[in-house]
């Protein structure tokens, strides 16, 4: 048995944390974890070759809060390494810094771009979408519907690359106006024929099952353009946004329409609240809440 308690230290202000003695995927194990940073003799390469391998074992039996640091000489002295928040994966905000900026009305339509490939092929709006001849140009004006209500709030943020994007409404805020609801009303007529009554039966579940007692933002879309997918923008984006509401000290809220995304938004305190499925039982979507920090 290997001991890598030794490795981790419990960060300021978070409560010291035993991990019981469990096997991992790697076969080692994990015992009590003693508050000391990275021995002097291991060298930074190493703590991050650890850091790397521990972030890969979903089931790795540390506690949450942990994270390695550096007690090397110099600038990297005291430099956190890695931080395990969860149980899924490593902390997004322990990755490097992600250019970004406040979307504005001029990125309207690369926002929509972003949201009309990044939903392409979801579970949820891909179904609620289709239409008998199987086109998908009309994802676009719908999508644009959505980037335009949110566009009337400073809270949209796009990668410098445009490479990702998030939709956030702030406390007290709508999605859209009056006038933009009946415009997706009338477009969902127009453009899907039969389906619409179905596509408007979502969007009102949606708008059912979104919690009102407290105020919180709402995360509404989180794309990432298929040509850089895989590549951890998404969530370094998503960490960018949590640390400002954070930084407010107010809840959160989104709705997962895949169930491929759940664990990523679990891996940074969104926790499950609730769900609801399409209409005549259909894809499922879950509503996650993070409570203010």
């Amino acid at each position: 048995m290997q001991t890598i308690g030794r490795w981790l230290e419990p960060p300021e202000k978070v409560q010291q944390q035993r991990a019981a003695t469990a096997p991992t995927q790697t076969g080692l194990r994990a015992t009590r974890l003693e508050p000391l940073t990275c021995a002097s003799d291991l060298d930074r390469s190493l703590c991050l070759q650890m850091a790397r391998r521990w972030s890969t074992v979903p089931c790795l039996a540390l506690p949450s809060g942990c994270m390695i640091t550096s007690r090397l000489p110099g600038r990297h002295r005291g430099r956190v390494l890695y931080r395990r928040t969860g149980h899924h994966g490593y902390d997004p905000q322990m990755t490097s810094q992600l250019a970004v900026h406040r979307a504005s009305v001029a990125d309207t339509e690369r926002v929509t771009e972003i949201i009309t490939l990044a939903f392409a092929h979801d579970p949820l709006w891909a179904h609620a979408m289709a239409r008998p001849d199987g086109g998908t140009a009309h994802h676009a004006e719908f999508w644009r519907l959505f980037v335009e209500g949110a566009l009337r709030y400073p809270d949209t943020w796009l990668t410098s690359g445009g490479e990702a994007t998030s939709i956030w409404i702030p406390p007290g805020g709508t999605e859209m106006t009056p006038e933009q609801e009946q415009q997706l009303a009338d477009l969902a007529t127009n453009r899907l024929g039969p389906a619409a009554g179905d596509y408007l039966e979502l969007v009102s579940r949606f708008d059912a099952a979104h919690p009102r007692a407290e105020p919180h933002y709402y995360l509404t879309l989180l794309g990432t353009h298929p040509d850089h997918r895989g590549k951890g923008i998404g969530m370094r984006l998503l960490a960018h946004d949590l640390e400002l509401v954070d930084a407010e000290h107010v809840p959160a809220y989104l709705e997962s329409s895949n169930p491929a995304n759940d664990r990523r938004y679990a891996s940074v305190g969104f926790e499950p609240h609730g769900e609801f499925r399409y209409p005549g039982g259909g894809p499922v979507v879950t509503t996650m809440w993070r409570p203010a920090r």
